[in-house]
């Protein structure tokens, strides 16, 4: 019987942690494909604490933060190497989107052909380099198809593709049903910490409102973590919590928390990001800048847009009834996720 696999070749090591959403989509995708089919998640070294021995193809190495970038490449092919030397024929082979240059230089390099090759993509910005798009025109021919979020994205790629979120909701009874009145938080910033995430210009927007803002997340290298601190001590009602989160509390944070803020910004407007499913899949409404990648949230009643996020008002929304409003719109949402998930299975070629 054929096997699915979903695979991160890249399988990033930040002083033993996974940082990304990459365990959480290997798990999502387990959900789905795993009553069907014999599923796999293939991944580095982390993997092995976090996924059990008989659903794992486990790959050689990790692709180290901050080490020399010719011997991260020289390890992703290695990975790709000892994958694509695992599976057979009829295999379906996903490939998260990590590193997308390097892994089409491990497909040129290492792949032959042998199963049904995909990729998943959230963004057309590599696209957009002469050079991959040299090797995409190479590569195109071993690629089945792409997974991505949108149309603009699935469209550049020039293969066929379908248009599925980043996460597919499964119903699950162990969420916490908290009320309005039993939140913690009135709004939250969760996820790694970047520039483009506009969250030191969500701080200093709370510097002199009254309402409680956490923030929480490793952040990126370059981020300027001394300047958010110096903004967080101008007021007592935000807290700050600057490392990594483990599961449990990604999870506790945002069931503690009345909305989340995405203050997208630059290459974020127009690329998917997980952590907007993680919330709404946790019944927690969105606040978030006007762009593409959030335009859903608004036609679907499940939060607020604005073009400015110091003219927006924040206290309008603290309402209970406006509140509910969004949770019930977020309920309905969900329901839909049954078809994307049928739709997923026959793109890859498994019957449900």
């Amino acid at each position: 019987m054929a096997q699915v696999i979903i695979a991160d070749l890249k399988s990033a090591d930040a002083n033993g942690v996974c940082v990304g959403h990459f365990f959480a989509l290997a798990s999502n995708y387990d959900k789905i494909f795993g009553p069907h089919c014999d599923f796999k998640i293939s991944g580095g070294p982390l993997y092995k604490k976090q996924f059990k021995k008989e659903s794992l193809l486990s790959l050689p190495y990790s692709y180290i933060e901050g080490d020399n970038k010719l011997k991260n490449l020289f390890r992703m092919l290695l990975n790709a190497k000892k994958l694509f030397s695992s599976i057979e024929k009829n295999d379906v082979v996903i490939i998260q989107d990590s590193q997308p240059t390097m892994i089409l230089f491990a497909i040129l390099l290492t792949y032959f052909g042998k199963a049904n090759l995909f990729q998943i993509h959230y963004s057309e910005e590599p696209m957009r380099r002469w050079y991959f798009r040299a090797m995409m025109k190479l590569a195109r021919r071993n690629i089945k198809g792409v997974i991505c979020p949108n149309e603009n994205v699935g469209k550049a790629y020039s293969v066929p593709y379908i248009c599925v979120p980043d996460y597919i909701y499964i119903e699950q009874n162990t969420l916490s049903k908290r009320t309005f009145a039993e939140k913690r938080f009135d709004f939250m910033s969760i996820g790694r910490i970047v520039n483009d995430k506009g969250i030191l210009e969500t701080a200093k927007a709370f510097v002199n409102l009254s309402h409680s803002l956490l923030i929480a997340g490793k952040p990126d290298e370059n981020f300027d973590v001394e300047q958010l601190m110096m903004t967080a001590e101008k007021n007592k009602k935000i807290s700050v919590f600057l490392d990594y989160i483990s599961e449990n509390d990604f999870n506790r944070y945002i069931e503690e928390s009345r909305y989340c803020i995405l203050n997208y910004q630059g290459s974020y407007v127009e690329r998917s990001s997980g952590v907007v499913l993680d919330t709404l899949f946790k019944g927690v409404p969105i606040v978030g800048h006007r762009c593409r990648a959030l335009q859903f949230i608004e036609d679907y009643g499940m939060g607020f847009l604005y073009d400015d996020i110091n003219d927006f008002d924040f206290s309008r929304i603290l309402d209970p009834v406006i509140w509910q409003k969004c949770v019930d719109a977020i309920e309905v949402y969900k329901k839909q996720f049954e078809d994307h998930k049928k739709r997923l299975l026959n793109f890859v070629g498994v019957k449900n």
